[in-house]
């Protein structure tokens, strides 16, 4: 019977060819674009699951409450921390530890006793305590993880940067130098898997800090910072919420009077990666979002197919009729359909899957992932192709399949064909509005997505940010700055150097509490520090409203601050701050208001301004700041870094532009306009391809029609038109429904932003307008070849 049924399908596609490659044309794209999320919803799923106690790994998190209604959420932690909770809490079986290292100049001996190599490592290196590798899961490769970081000067690498560095993976008891502190390998671990938030490949023994930065208290439990990151593995059984319900006590023991404003709480190690509060690359909401858009895309796929396999009931009528009279139950006649789609399905599918496959290599780079070939081989993968293409086929060829075997012999025989009635018609109009509406929410949301990366790309931060690059400062340029600075200046292109901490905008948080003119109490908000030289206004083309800008003095430091600053501390007029004590609570600075720029921004358009003071202060003054001339960077970028190897010739030179820089802050946000662009646009060729087909089968049924109009006069405007206009009216229908959802959806997506584009009606407009206009295109095709068809041959067929 199967065999029989697979021998007519294959018949019937050769016979008609046209609409079963229409069909699987369609459901392979749809069922693409399907797997392509599942890939990508998965290997965000699987992060950092490999790790063996990853069920008792819980993250201490902090909300710090600067002022009733201001909170902000952070990963922080300070270093005294660790040894509090040991101490504290027998529930909390191993504490781990991780500091990222901010700028770390790594340099190795060379082969043959040369010139040694640098690496400048950003992102990649960290203090880690002698708990990390006993809570996270590494495959060792050498070394004794129970003691590999127990020692000062020590340091464990990945396999990967022990061949980076030496050529080969047995790396231990090689010497390495971080920041001028030399390290000596001590063990080798195995590279982690791709789908981790732990990214780290150089791991210094928290042992080490002291050797790297002396001037660091290791007792100021104040000093919180993004950068340090506290995991606590609990005892078995131990619960998670009595521990999180002591946390406040921990505070009041720890930070005294300030204990109101640390509110810390635990994050299950599952939670670290979709909670973007605490630097999450990724959310659940938006996950099952994208799954949802998958959903659709096979769902509009099944909708091709259920239209486009409907009208084939006009064709097919005759043949279900002698399949009946010949003994053929409606069991059997649905089967036959059945077994035709799941036919067209399967090779749809194994289309998809080769797809799936072929574009891995652009996908990763395009979503941002790490899918490996072997995802492909794995039961996973196959049991979600197999649940799609048995979900796909019961979805598109159940109704066609019901309703072909249904068709009553004696009228199909008698008339030669089957005319579908009301109820038909109704269904594939309502299918084909839903197809559209569905398209047109993607394609508003493209227009709004696009609008606000411009307005990232365009929009005034108050500051100059082109052709400014930042460079880490070495150790030995800490104390001759001047030369350094005269030495760059004398290069060609080069039209200014500035000494700081931070550009005007960073993504590093770099603040904290403030007391003004010399009040009893600390202010009840949060400034962002910034340290500079008295270059820095102009290079980065601040402008004052009030005072002057700062001198370089070691006696009392002089500030600016700026416009915000000015309305948190309760004044109107920015002269009303000039001369006043300053206080910087992170630093424990002491300074005099000399000057009020105007507001810019110091984080990305997610964020409101905010109040913010520049302190004269060379201790913390580790990068410089190069404004070149526009034309000619990349030579003047090559005489700056030769003449940076003949200052420090064993330091590494890295810089970075603070355009790009600032690009990165909306990185998510580039990866979210990807992927409402891409499926947006298939979503609406795949719709394009059903309305052909549809175009293509109303022009056929009225082809008796349309000869009698051309006979009786009728134009081939007025035909095209004839037969385009119920389709359009569909595609308005569907803007009609589309249009609450998209600004429903994107009012939620903006108000993310503290800055954003206004969803005006043109957004709504130019959707409209591109959707009708593709559907117009896809029907008018097929009307003006039925519009310009000899009416003598129409006629004589009918």
């Amino acid at each position: 019977m199967l065999r029989n049924s697979l021998r007519f399908a294959l018949r019937n596609f050769r016979q008609r060819p046209g609409y079963p490659l229409l069909n699987g044309l369609g459901l392979a794209l749809g069922m693409t674009g399907t797997l392509v999320l599942f890939l990508f919803i998965h290997f965000h799923r699987q992060t950092d699951r490999h790790h063996a106690l990853a069920g008792r790994i819980h993250r201490v998190v902090l909300d710090l409450h600067i002022s009733e209604g201001s909170v902000e959420p952070s990963a922080g932690t300070s270093l005294p921390m660790v040894e509090a909770f040991r101490r504290d809490y027998p529930s909390v079986e191993k504490v781990a530890f991780l500091k990222e290292i901010i700028t770390p100049a790594v340099t190795v001996p060379a082969p043959g006793g040369g010139m040694a190599r640098g690496f400048m490592e950003e992102g990649a290196v960290a203090f880690a305590n002698e708990d990390y590798f006993a809570a996270f899961t590494y495959g060792w490769r050498l070394g004794n993880p129970a003691t590999a970081l127990d020692e000062p000067g020590t340091v464990v690498l990945t396999e990967r940067y022990a061949r980076k560095y030496f050529g080969t993976p047995n790396a231990t008891g090689r010497t390495l130098t971080l920041n001028g502190t030399p390290l000596r390998v001590t063990g080798v671990v195995a590279d982690p898997p791709p789908a981790t938030d732990l990214k780290k490949e150089v791991f210094v023994s928290l042992a080490s800090l002291r050797l790297v930065d002396p001037g660091l208290d290791p007792n100021d439990f104040s000093w919180i910072s993004g950068r340090h990151q506290l995991f606590l593995v609990l005892a078995e059984g131990a619960s998670a919420q009595t521990l999180a319900a002591q946390l406040p006590a921990f505070s009041k023991k720890y930070f005294g009077s300030a204990a109101p404003a640390f509110r810390f709480g635990l994050q299950p190690l599952a939670d670290v990666h979709f909670d973007p509060r605490y630097g999450g690359a990724t959310s659940r909401p938006l996950l099952g979002m994208l799954a949802l858009v998958g959903l659709l895309l096979a769902g509009i796929a099944c909708v091709n197919f259920v239209n486009l396999a409907t009208v084939q009931a006009f064709l097919r009528a005759k043949e279900v009729g002698v399949r009946q009279v010949l003994g053929s139950s409606r069991g059997q006649v649905f089967g036959q359909f059945m077994t035709e789609t799941a036919v067209v399905v399967l090779a749809a599918g194994l289309a998809a899957a080769g797809l799936s496959y072929g574009l891995r290599p652009l996908l990763n780079g395009w979503l941002g992932t790490a899918i490996g070939r072997e995802m492909f081989g794995t039961v996973t993968f196959w049991g979600f192709w197999l649940a799609l293409v048995l979900g796909v086929t019961l979805a598109a060829g159940g109704y066609p399949a019901w309703l072909l075997s249904g068709l009553r012999p004696a009228l199909t025989l008698k008339a030669g064909r089957y005319t579908p009635g009301a109820k038909g018609a109704t269904l594939r109009k309502v299918l084909v509005v839903a197809q559209f509406a569905v398209a047109l929410v993607l394609i508003i949301s493209t227009l709004v997505v696009t609008r606000q990366l411009r307005l990232f790309g365009r929009a005034d931060m108050g500051f100059d940010r082109d052709a400014l690059v930042t460079v880490p400062l070495p150790a030995p340029a800490l104390g001759g700055r001047e030369a350094l600075r005269g030495q760059l200046m004398a290069l060609p292109g080069v039209e200014g150097v500035t000494f700081q901490y931070r550009p005007p905008a960073s993504d590093s948080y770099m603040g904290g509490s403030v007391r003004f003119d010399n009040r009893t109490d600390w202010e009840q908000f949060s400034i962002r520090d910034r340290y500079a030289d008295a270059q820095y206004l102009k290079i980065y083309g601040l402008k004052l409203v009030a005072g002057r800008n700062f001198t370089e003095r070691d006696s009392l430091p002089e500030v600016v601050v700026n416009e915000t600053f000015v309305r948190k501390v309760g004044l109107r007029n920015p002269e009303g701050v000039l001369g006043k004590a300053i206080e910087d609570g992170t630093s424990g600075t002491k300074g005099v208001i000399v000057g009020v720029v105007r507001d810019f921004h110091q984080q990305s358009l997610h964020m409101a301004i905010e109040p913010c003071a520049i302190f004269y202060l060379p201790a913390r003054m580790g990068q410089v700041g190069i404004k070149l001339q526009g034309a000619a960077l990349g030579s003047t970028l090559r005489q700056v870094e030769a003449q940076w190897r003949r200052s420090f010739p064993d330091a590494v030179f890295s810089y970075q532009f603070l355009d790009e820089q600032i690009a990165r802050f909306y990185e998510k946000e580039k990866l979210m306009g990807r992927l409402v662009n891409v499926f947006s646009g298939l979503c609406i060729f795949i719709a394009c391809l059903g309305l052909f087909g549809l175009a293509a089968f109303t022009a056929r049924q009225r082809t008796k029609e349309i000869g009698i109009r051309k006979v009786l006069g009728a134009t081939v405007g007025s035909l095209v038109g004839l037969l385009t206009r119920d389709f359009l009216k569909l595609v308005g229908i569907a803007f009609g429904l589309a249009v609450p959802v998209a600004a429903y959806v994107m009012s939620r997506w903006l108000e993310d932003f503290a800055y954003r584009v206004p969803l005006g009606w043109t957004v709504f407009a130019l959707a409209g307008a591109a959707a009708l206009g593709i559907a117009l295109l896809t029907v008018s095709f097929q009307a003006i070849r039925a519009a310009l068809a000899n009416p003598v041959k129409s006629l004589r067929s009918e």
